[in-house]
Formats: C-alpha cells, sequence, structure tokens
C-alpha cells in the first residue's frame, strides 16, 4: 500500500476526525507539514487505530520535539488537543511539554527550549 492511500484509510476513520482538530471527516486529501515561523513550531499528530497503544507516538512526538530543537533550532513547540483525549494528552505530557493554557475545549502544551 503506498503513502498516499495509507494515509487516506487511516485519516478517513471518523474515530480520528473526532480527535483530531486540524482532519475533517471525510479526509479526502492528504495534507501534512511541519510549518514554523520565527522559531515557533506547531506539532500536530495522528496515528492510525491500529497502532494506538503501543508507544509509537510517544516515541515519534518525542524525535519530532529533539529534531525541531536541537536541529531546527525552533525557540518553541507547541501541541493542542481536544481536552478528552486523554491518550493524547499523556502523550504530550510524556514528551516534556508543560501546559500552556486551554480554551473552549482545545488543551494547548509547549516546550521552550532551555536558555542556559
Amino acid at each position: 500500500m503506498d503513502d498516499i492511500s495509507s494515509l487516506l484509510k487511516y485519516a478517513g476513520n471518523i474515530k480520528i476526525a473526532e480527535n483530531v482538530l486540524s482532519i475533517a471527516h471525510p479526509y479526502n486529501e492528504p495534507d501534512a507539514a511541519f510549518l514554523h515561523s520565527n522559531n515557533v513550531a506547531q506539532l500536530a499528530y495522528w496515528l492510525g487505530e491500529p497502532f494506538w497503544n503501543k508507544g509509537i507516538a510517544s516515541e515519534a512526538v518525542g524525535a519530532v520535539i529533539k529534531y525541531g530543537m536541537e536541529s531546527l533550532q525552533m525557540s518553541s513547540i507547541f501541541a493542542e488537543c481536544c481536552e478528552d483525549n486523554r491518550s493524547s494528552e499523556k502523550v504530550i505530557i510524556k514528551s516534556g511539554m508543560e501546559l500552556a493554557g486551554s480554551n473552549r475545549g482545545v488543551v494547548q502544551y509547549q516546550v521552550k527550549k532551555q536558555v542556559l
């Protein structure tokens, strides 16, 4: 299965759309990006349901944060999740991000570059 068909298959799952703020249902076009400006990046992620609860998201989020902070020299990376998505919140907290705030059912976490 090629990447695009895999993306459409897994992102098209209603359970994904219910928990990822930026994925509409039905999901018809692949659109993924790690965007940054002013050395601040937003980390967004999702994982196909068959791959949940295997530690994959935690490992990937940790690696992306490390790459963003060390290689891309980001000053801050933030992530958001629905406040009732406890699994995603656990992944974010495990990655070392700290609570930055919440609004209308969305919780935001961030990690900032340590200045010594």
